[in-house]
């Protein structure tokens, strides 16, 4: 017997056909299938011995019998692809006609090693049996007819085989063989149907350990891993058996949650998959709220609870009942039949997913037998029939009947008796010893969790009643039945409403809305106090239906029998009386109100505040709440963002210990408030990140409001902090926020802090760990408000001069406007427009911000507009603003009120007509005011006359606008700002410099600074440095250190500094250093480097880039070393007051983010540089600020400002006409990305061939010869940086393909359908085998390496206005997620893909993860062909 000779495509026979090879083994893993010469005979053994395997590739070697014929057959690319009789042992399983109908059958296949034989064999009965090294494995498969050829498919890891045996063997062998294995099977069923007590079987998946007589299975690393948690029962269950399991331990992680079920498979053989539900025969779980079987859905709502919203404590039970149906039980509520005709040899099944992580098997099962019984034992003092309870609520009454053990038998007998009658001292002091929690048994829509401490709404979106919960017991003279509010939604109208009542949990049948209820019942609700749905009292206090999430409700009967409600710990007053002793806390989480706790008594004030368990992604929080932790610390320093469970309370401190901190980052921890909802948030990578109105963070010494820097040099530097260091916040009752550091008030942070906000927390950097330390407030010598200090005479003196401080202008203002007079007075130069100016802080509450009409113009038309705004301005911003008038401002995200003639308009519409005569008839002296009331209206004020209310609904913290238009030309201010504690470092900074416009407008519309040819250095400097031609020249006279040399003006948004090389000294090493700090120039003059500065200093030196001494960035720029005499170094920082630096003209990006203000540019002519000096634009132009388009920064070039362009460029009108004949759609591109990188247009902007991008960065080759079409992004690339944050790298790719990926979008879902196109799978099998997992998509950082013939295929191309030949290539240019690739070595076997600058083991970057590549543009070289070619 041999191998026939027609086989698959990759496979080589030689030994006489008895070896077969699959060729190509290292790149290809199938189309090797190999027959028998001819069909086996009746008890003929085919047997072949593996000679090699390749670990590169998954599965392995497959054998089998099919009825086709080798000579007529149509191949497949694997044995499981054949149909028409063919039967396959793959891995464990038999699979007929590519489905599997064994699984579990044998060893798996896969770790059959070299040397190792298979064998297969059909009987003359038609069994099928298989061989392992001799040994046979049992009976496959039955009714296979004669005729049939033994078939292999030298897959996956083997790679040759060879032929050993073909025998017949001998049939009273057979029968043994077949009569041992009978008798195994009936030994180990006798033995598996003991009375054993049900435990965990000892095999189990790879991730779960067994403890407590392995009655309890826990998965091992939740945190990093959420599957592998298979475990099953030691023995099969019985009829009418329960298995029982109760949830031990959850983590809010991972999604999806604990699965359960039955499955036929014996765990002795099972070889345990990922997660249960893979499983494809034998197997009936309940996942979600769903069951499936084999795999696949079978009801879609099944019961009355979904298993991934069970809470610890709940517990899950099964019965396979004598009848074959299958039951499930939560919390011993029957759920109905989930399955008929189980089979009866089950074995109970456990997946420990996702949020599971501990369960442990629980004894009862009389529980569920008195259930099943006529009623209830009256030994519990109950005895009611299964009639006469409601059908809603009868199982879960009757299970918590059943359960509530800690109910006395004498308040049991009284149950159901007079309501009205009083208790026994007893009964009241046995009541007494329970705490006050929810009774389990409740309404229809609601679910008491959390031992029984909370109650919730699970379908709160579509449910707004039937919600109603009493309290376990009656409530004791005195005592305050208190809820907290956790969870709000705004669909519904009405509220939670709260009360008591007579009738017990146990006897009521539960109303939709508890306010209905008779005989006994008191309720305050929206519509006042309500008795047996009958107002008595219209108008009480408090209305419920205005509770936020946080608020606390409760109500209490007094001993004299009055009735009391609080909200808030306000006691509202007497609500009834004559209330009987006997009663019970009612609450009804209607309509708005979602979900609500019992505050227990003896909990403190701040006890209830946690950590919300929505929090960043590299978060964890532990210890129930009140800490919360990076578990990578050092491999991860941001994504850790985590707020309050609640918003804060006026005068609540909310404080944190610092439980850990690692040296490897620079930062730390921020902290703040906002008034963003946790729930709804799309959580960033750092919380100063955010711009939407309402947050207010303290990020190392500044304060941050809505994502700018509102203020610097803070009182507390976070970046100084220690382990054990207590950081806290508090909005205090006049609403400024205050920071703590180890109890101490810091001082006011910012004002007009808005209602309802949450306390922040962001485990940045080198902070690790915090926890909650349960401080509610400061003492009182620290708090706010008894702070009592004698002030000095100078501090007399900066108040006073403080409080008669005028309001001033913000320096963020239109083109045409000159500021003057500290800011004081604006002037429009030139034209009537582009006059717009904001104030420079937002406008207090009921505070008049009024100017004066200085200069009229009548030969224009139009006149002052003025109003309010929510745009954010910063003082930090000194760009200039777009937009020609205020009426043209408009946003989605950003509201704006105005005046304008005689009408009021809210983002361009009218809400407003004939508001007031019109403000174009104002003269010089004129005074306009505008005011924000504290009811949130805007009032106008002309000539000190209020004129009503102009606008309503006003947000705190806005700016006010004025637009200087038409005939008006100047104004100045004449209000003055209200004596506050806050004021702003930055306003005492300007007070003292010189009244100097910084910025002017000439005739040609640039921005001139004036500033920016006095910069020079300053005098005070290291010692081996002298300061020559008007201290704009440094230069190192001895030594190679000690030349630190600082600039005497900081840097600005709009003036770079910029030095050049004068002198190199080849004796030394190394070369300068140039970088910004935040310290004064005393403190440098003693340093031997600029390194030794350990404080708000940012260095590059080299090409890395350095914070505070730490190294935070590698191959950031081109080597500093390198540099030669002459070249050219610039630093500047962006409007986003980040740091860049040039090297001779070329932005090599962003260094670092967040400067503060002001910040020194600093040199250190370290080693061979030993003299630099400062150059000066000679006309002092920059680019005009309207012209920087946001897409320069946002396209991944990092354009800041224009560059030079050859709009003639022949190489770019070549590829567009190339474009044009792909046909692909326009509505893939967005022209303003492209760019052109032939020589010629490259060379005009440095000719750099390397960069870096991403954070951490990696390097990367510019694509020089290359023409990039862009492409439009997604939305979520402005939002998550990713142009600032990914690396970048390329993807080459086939014509053929490129329209399949621009449609889907994404590399990685084409990459793995191609796959799975060359595959055949079954019709109807929703899950492709397990060896098809999903294919990584490989990119590089090397272009050169991406376009080569392996990853992309060359076309001709013929020009058709040229007529010449080119050879085109494609490829695409991406970013891609640091951490979501594996960084491999070159594959190809040619050294002229190598690249001196990159390194050969890490060209290749394998991903698999979705959404980590955005590709952003298409890139084409056309390469000129010969004629001939």
């Amino acid at each position: 017997m041999s191998f026939h000779s027609r086989t698959g495509t990759l496979v080589r026979l030689t030994n006489g056909s008895k070896t077969a090879e699959r060729t190509s083994a290292t790149n290809e893993f199938n189309n090797a299938i190999v027959f028998s010469e001819r069909p086996l005979r009746d008890n003929e053994l085919f047997e072949v011995k593996i000679d090699s395997k390749l670990n590169t590739w998954s599965g392995s070697l497959e054998m089998g019998v099919t009825t086709c014929n080798p000579d007529t057959v149509s191949l497949s690319a694997s044995s499981t692809g054949l149909k028409n009789g063919t039967w396959i042992m793959s891995g464990t399983n038999v699979l007929k006609d590519g489905l599997a109908v064994k699984e579990g059958y044998g060893p798996d296949l896969e770790r059959l090693s070299v040397g190792d034989a298979l064998g297969v064999m059909r009987t003359s009965a038609g069994i099928l049996h298989f061989f392992i090294n001799g040994e046979d494995q049992g009976i496959a498969a039955s009714g296979i007819p004669a005729n049939v050829y033994a078939i292999i498919d030298v897959y996956g890891k083997c790679t040759q085989v060879t032929l050993t045996a073909c025998r017949l063997l001998d049939p009273n062998q057979q029968t043994f063989l077949a009569n041992q294995l009978a008798n195994e099977a009936i030994a180990e069923a006798t033995a598996l149907c003991s009375n054993e007590i049900l435990a965990f079987h000892e095999k189990c998946g790879s991730l779960v350990r067994l403890t407590n007589d392995n009655r309890t299975a826990e998965r091992q690393r939740p945190h990093g891993e959420f599957n592998n948690g298979v475990v099953m029962t030691n023995r099969p269950l019985k009829a009418d058996e329960l298995f029982e399991i109760r949830l031990d331990t959850m983590i809010d992680k991972w999604s999806g949650s604990i699965e359960v079920g039955i499955t036929t498979h014996n765990p002795s053989l099972l070889d345990f998959p990922a997660t249960m539900t893979n499983m494809r025969s034998g197997t009936v779980m309940m996942s979600g709220c769903g069951i499936l079987t084999n795999g696949k859905g079978t009801q879609r709502e099944y019961g009355q609870f979904n298993l991934d919203e069970l809470a610890e404590s709940d517990r899950i039970g099964l019965i396979r009942k004598q009848s074959g149906s299958l039951h499930f039980y939560i919390n011993g509520i029957d759920q109905g039949v989930a399955a008929e005709n189980a089979p009866e040899m089950v074995w109970g099944v456990v997946d420990l997913y996702g949020m599971a992580v501990k369960v442990t098997i629980v004894d009862d099962q009389d529980v569920i037998e008195e259930e099943e019984g006529a009623g209830v034992s009256s030994s519990y003092g109950f005895l009611y029939s299964r009639s006469s309870l409601p059908s809603a609520t009868s199982s879960r009454r009757r299970s918590h009947i059943i359960r509530s053990r800690h109910y006395s038998e004498s308040e049991s007998d009284s149950v159901c008796s007079d309501h009205l009658s009083t208790n026994t001292s007893d009964t009241q002091t046995q009541v007494s010893r329970d705490p006050l929690t929810f009774h389990p048994v409740c309404g229809r829509n609601v679910d008491v969790i959390n031992r029984n401490k909370t109650a919730r709404r699970p379908n709160a979106m579509d449910e707004f009643n039937h919600a109603v919960v009493l309290s376990n017991r009656p409530l004791l003279p005195g005592e305050w039945f208190e809820i907290r509010l956790d969870k709000v939604i705004d669909k519904w109208a009405g509220s939670v409403e709260l009360g008591v009542t007579v009738h017990d949990p146990l006897c009521l049948d539960f109303p939709s809305v508890m306010s209905n209820m008779l005989g006994g019942t008191w309720m305050m609700t929206g519509n006042g106090i309500m008795y047996n749905n009958e107002t008595v009292i219209e108008d009480y206090g408090y209305r419920p239906d205005q509770m936020k999430a946080g608020d606390r409700v409760g109500v209490m009967r007094t001993k004299d029998g009055c009735l009391l409600f609080s909200v808030n710990g306000q006691n509202l007053g007497v609500a009834a009386v004559g209330i009987p002793e006997k009663i019970y806390g009612v609450l009804d989480l209607y309509g708005q109100a979602a979900e609500a706790s019992v505050v227990q008594a003896e909990e403190t004030y701040n006890l209830d505040l946690r950590f919300h368990n929505r929090h960043g992604s590299n978060c964890v929080v532990l210890n129930e709440g009140r800490s919360v932790s990076r578990p990578h610390p050092r491999e991860e320093f941001n994504d850790a963002v985590v707020m309050t469970s609640r918003p804060l309370r006026l005068n609540e401190l909310f404080e944190v210990v610092v439980d850990k901190m690692v040296d490897r980052w620079s930062g730390s921890l921020e902290c703040g408030v906002t008034t963003l909802n946790p729930d709804n948030l799309e959580f960033p990578s750092s919380m100063s990140d955010l711009s939407p109105p309402g947050t207010y963070i303290l990020s190392g010494c500044s304060i941050v409001q809505d994502g700018y820097m509102m203020r610097t040099r803070y009182n507390c530097d976070l970046e100084q902090i220690e382990t054990g260091s207590r950081i806290g916040m508090l909005v205090s009752s006049d609403r400024c926020l205050h920071f703590y550091l180890n109890g101490v008030d810091q001082g006011v942070a910012c004002s007009d802090i808005p209602d309802n906000v949450y306390g922040v927390i962001d485990l940045y950097g080198a902070c690790a760990g915090v926890s909650i330390t349960g401080s509610t407030a400061p003492s009182d010598s620290q708090s706010p408000a008894s702070i009592v200090t004698v002030p000095t005479t100078q501090q007399l003196n900066e108040q006073k001069a403080a409080s008669a401080h005028r309001h001033r202008f913000s320096k963020c203002c239109g083109r045409n406007i000159l500021l003057r007079n500290e800011n004081t007075t604006a002037t429009r130069t030139k034209n009537f427009d582009h006059g717009i100016v904001y104030s420079a802080d937002p406008v207090k509450t009921d505070e008049l911000f009024e100017i004066r009409i200085d200069q009229v113009a009548r030969q224009w038309s139009g006149s002052l507009v003025m109003g309010f705004t929510t745009q954010t301005v910063s003082e930090s911003q000194t760009i200039a603003i777009t937009q020609a008038t205020a009426l043209d401002l408009h946003s989605s995200t950003k509201k704006t009120w105005l005046i304008s003639g005689s009408t009021v308009t809210h983002n361009g519409e009218i809400i407003t007509e004939n508001y007031l005569p019109s403000l174009d008839r104002l003269e010089v002296g004129c005074k306009v005011g505008i005011k924000r009331c504290s009811d949130g209206t805007m009032h106008l004020y002309v000539n000190g006359e209020d004129l009503g209310v102009a606008a309503r609904h006003i947000p705190r913290n806005v700016f006010l606008i004025v637009d200087i238009y038409g005939s008006v030309e100047s104004v100045s201010i004449t209000s003055k700002t209200k004596n506050s504690r806050l004021q702003n470092e930055s306003h005492v900074i300007n007070e003292t410099l010189p009244v100097k416009p910084a910025f002017h407008t000439n005739e040609e519309g640039y921005d001139v600074d004036t500033r920016a040819k006095s910069y020079s250095f300053f005098t005070c400097v290291g010692r081996n440095i002298q300061l020559r031609n008007k201290d704009t020249v440094a230069c190192r006279v001895n030594g190679y250190n000690q030349a630190v040399v600082l600039v005497s003006k900081p840097l600005t948004a709009c003036s770079p500094f910029i030095f050049k090389v004068d002198k190199l000294n080849p004796k030394w090493t190394s070369s300068f250093v140039v970088g910004v700090t935040n310290q004064q120039a005393e403190s440098i003059s003693s340093l031997k480097s600029a390194l030794s500065l350990t404080k708000s200093t940012w260095l590059i030196k080299s090409n890395s880039v350095f914070h505070n001494g730490k190294k935070i960035k590698n191959n950031y720029c081109t080597d500093l070393n390198n540099l030669e005499v002459g070249s050219t170094i610039s630093l500047s920082i962006d409007n986003e007051r980040s740091l860049h630096l040039h090297i001779n003209g070329v932005d090599e990006g962003v260094a670092a983010k967040c400067m503060p203000d002001p910040c020194y540019p600093l040199i250190d002519l370290y080693g061979k540089c030993s003299q630099v000096s400062i150059v000066h634009d000679e006309d002092g132009r920059q680019f005009p600020k309207e012209d920087r388009e946001k897409a320069d920064m946002e396209n991944g070039i990092k354009e800041k400002t224009k560059v030079p362009t050859n709009t003639n460029c022949s190489y770019q009108q070549l590829c567009d006409r190339f474009r044009l004949c792909t046909s692909l759609p326009d509505e893939f591109f967005k022209s303003k990305f492209n760019k052109c990188f032939c020589d010629s247009c490259h060379s005009m902007r440095g000719g750099a061939t390397h960069k870096v991008r991403g954070s951490p960065g990696k390097e990367y080759t510019v694509p020089v010869g290359w023409y990039r079409f862009g492409l439009k992004v997604k939305p979520r690339v402005k939002s998550m940086k990713i142009f600032d944050n990914w690396n970048v790298a390329y993807n080459g790719v086939k014509i053929e393909a490129v329209r399949k990926i621009l449609d889907s979008g994404d590399l990685i879902s084409v990459a793995n359908d191609a796959v799975q196109q060359t595959v055949s799978f079954a019709a109807g099998d929703e899950k492709k085998p397990d060896r098809f997992e999903s294919v990584p998509v490989i990119l590089t950082p090397n272009l050169h390496y991406a376009s080569c013939h392996h990853f992309t295929q060359p076309v001709d191309y013929k020009d058709a206005k040229t007529g010449k030949l080119y050879q085109v290539k494609l490829a695409f240019e991406v970013c891609i997620k640091p951490g979501s690739f594996n960084v491999g070595p070159q594959t190809l076997d040619t050294n002229d893909l190598l690249d001196s600058k990159l390194n050969s083991n890490e060209m290749e970057w394998a991903t698999k993860e979705r959404g980590s590549v955005e590709i952003y543009g298409l890139l084409i070289q056309l390469t000129p062909l010969c004629k001939s070619s």
